[in-house]
């Protein structure tokens, strides 16, 4: 294997025309004349097995010999993966999966000197917080020195997580091809006996944990040469497996964990206001993922959700509420729920409620098109083409339209001649691609906003005391501002109170801006009002609320706009906090809206009265208080 900088030399070496002197590289490379040298001479000793070699010669220079050898670019292509960030890694990868290592033998694997060495293990050992007691160093060499089976539970519990999948992967690949194609055919073997198939993240995890033991028994077991996993091992693994992510199959669980799932399912589908029909795929889905995510806590396993900022801005209602949920959930069982758990949970709820919620979604869309049956016939054909999952009503000429619009209300209205109604999509009959765009950009809007109306009518709320927008802004926080701004100005100005207070780090303006520009609007959760936020870790230092109420409506976002008159901007590190939901559900009465939107009297806007507890209710447990048999049905708050 050869490193980046060496990759890169190979390249220059084989483009140049002519041979290239020690000093002309070292300056091309920004570094000494002895790094070039020291590259030179690995590079030759890496292409020793190809039979690859760069001459230098002192009254000609440095050039390669037998440029046209295809294994030239093998060599390129097996590029190494050590970078200075890497080092402490491999240095503690190296030192696990060896009986001992040479200080000397472990600098020159990996390139570096020994005082480099050194200071890389320093760096593991900080990292991995691995004491004396359980790390031994010399001189010489370092070598873990502890129990095996503490040290393998360290190893599952602690150090795992901390390791670079991609770069663990392709060490223990390269290094113990063997071991590593056994762990394969074990994972394989255990699949098909158990009729599952692990999520591919969880397979790499399986895979490197399979691995890592595999050589741990080899090491513990010196007398023999085969490769196996010991007893240990392997209930370890099938613990692991136990509560891994799954595409196919399910595994078997202890009926207490069965159980407790199944409560936990109950518990999030009331709060949701979801009925629970088993035999529906998505509960099945999210069954089987409680499972899964039981067995994990009860084994102290570990799961990554590399999605976990998306999901909290895209999902940021289903979040709360579902974290709510689980908060109360874990005082009721002594659990505990990491937020990569939590993460997927809310996924797993929001496929539900978009499933049970599509039929709600859909638009009602009346086509008028006063231009011949041919015409009409014939844009009715494309606009089902474009529109294939919402009602299309006509094509209706303006006589039968009008006749309809007294009894008859449609969420949008596409006509090639202009109505004057506020809901209207002028086109040309033969729709253009900017007629296209608009029509699709129109209807998702429509659509997302009925989306959210229905996320919003299944949170429970209970009302026992009443709360104010004074109790959740300060005067200060709040702003009017007639000056025409972009969406993007609006969150910096929006947000500008929180900065000044300190409460939120400028990362943190940037990052709500980066959700908008990526995700799109999905915090415009009531009609022109948005709810601007990014998770806690992107720079929130204290909890606070603030708002920008403009003069006009901007279009907020760039890929699906919707029009916005109401920023907030929310800041929260707590779980308890439920801002998100006492805001919107102060709100979301009608009076309150149009105040908010419309009043120039900051005392009027501050005196808007809502609820005071946002709390998911537990689980019906009164025969009279059961879920609804409807598989989506509505509360009124």
């Amino acid at each position: 294997m050869i490193t980046q900088r060496q990759s890169l030399l190979v390249q220059v070496l084989l483009n140049s025309p002519h041979p290239l002197s020690v000093e002309t590289l070292a300056l091309h490379f920004k570094v000494s004349s002895k790094t070039i040298r020291n590259e030179l001479k690995a590079i030759n000793h890496e292409g020793e097995r190809f039979k690859l070699k760069v001459i230098s010669k002192p009254s000609l220079g440095i050039y390669i010999q037998d440029k046209q050898n295809a294994y030239w670019n093998k060599l390129n292509q097996d590029l190494n993966y050590i970078n200075p960030q890497s080092r402490q890694y491999l240095v503690f990868l190296i030192a696990l999966t060896h009986s001992k290592v040479s200080v000397q033998e472990c600098a020159e694997k990996l390139y570096v000197s020994r005082q480099t060495l050194t200071r890389d293990i320093s760096r593991c050992k900080q990292t991995f917080q691995l004491s004396q007691e359980m790390f031994k160093q010399t001189t010489h060499g370092f070598m873990f020195h502890w129990d095996e089976f503490n040290l393998r539970h360290l190893l599952i519990q602690t150090w795992l997580p901390l390791l670079p999948l991609e770069l663990t992967i392709t060490y223990l690949s390269q290094s113990f091809p063997h071991h590593y194609q056994t762990s394969q055919h074990w994972i394989k073997d255990v699949q098909t006996k158990s009729k599952i198939e692990l999520e591919p993240t969880s397979y790499t995890l399986v895979l490197v944990l399979t691995t890592l033991l595999m050589i741990r028994c080899t090491l513990s077991l010196p007398s023999t040469m085969n490769v196996n996993l010991d007893d240990d091992a392997t209930q370890r693994l099938q613990l692991i497996i136990q509560s891994s992510r799954l595409s196919i199959g399910s595994m078997q669980v202890h009926r207490h964990q069965d159980e407790l799932a199944k409560l936990l399912l109950h518990s999030l589908c009331n709060a949701l206001h979801i009925s629970v029909n088993e035999e529906d795929v998505h509960i099945q889905s999210l069954l089987m993922h409680l499972k899964a995510t039981l067995l994990r806590i009860k084994h102290q396993s570990f799961i990554e959700n590399p999605m976990i900022e998306d999901v909290r801005v895209s999902l940021s209602l289903i979040y709360d509420v579902t974290q709510q949920c689980l908060l109360q959930f874990e005082k009721e069982h002594q659990l505990s729920f990491n937020d990569h758990e939590i993460s997927y949970i809310v996924m797993h709820c929001g496929v539900l409620i978009q499933s049970l919620g599509t039929i709600d979604s859909q638009l009602k869309i009346a086509i008028v098109c006063p231009h011949g049956s041919a015409t009409s016939q014939l844009l009715m054909n494309r606009l089902q083409h474009i529109l294939p999952h919402h009602h299309l009503h006509g094509p209706y000429s303006l006589n039968e339209f009008e006749a309809l619009r007294s009894h008859t209300i449609f969420d949008t209205v596409i006509t090639t001649v202009a109505l004057g109604i506020k809901n209207e999509i002028v086109v040309h009959p033969l729709l253009n691609l900017m007629d296209q765009d608009r029509i699709e950009k129109s209807v998702w809007n429509a659509t997302y906003q009925k989306q959210c109306e229905r996320v919003l009518q299944t949170y429970h709320v209970n009302q026992h005391e009443h709360l104010t927008m004074g109790m959740m802004l300060k005067p200060h926080q709040f702003q009017f501002s007639n000056t025409s701004l972009s969406w993007r100005q609006a969150i910096h100005k929006a947000a500008q109170p929180l900065l000044e207070e300190g409460r939120i780090k400028p990362s943190y303006i940037e990052k709500m801006i980066w959700a908008v520009d990526h995700l799109g609007p999905y915090m415009v959760i009531l009609p022109h009002i948005a709810f601007v936020h990014a998770a806690p870790d992107d720079g929130v230092i204290h909890n606070g609320i603030s708002c920008l109420r403009l003069h006009e409506p901007l279009s907020f976002g760039d890929k699906k706009s919707v029009e916005v008159k109401v920023i907030f901007v929310i800041a929260s590190r707590a779980k308890e906090d439920m801002g998100l939901v006492k805001l919107i559900h102060l709100c979301e009465h009608e009076s309150n809206m149009n105040t908010l939107l419309y009043s120039n009297s900051i005392q009027d806007i501050f005196a808007m009265k809502g609820s005071n507890q946002c709390e998911v209710r537990s689980p019906c447990k009164d025969q009279d208080d059961q879920l609804p048999k409807s598989s989506f049905q509505c509360k009124k708050v």
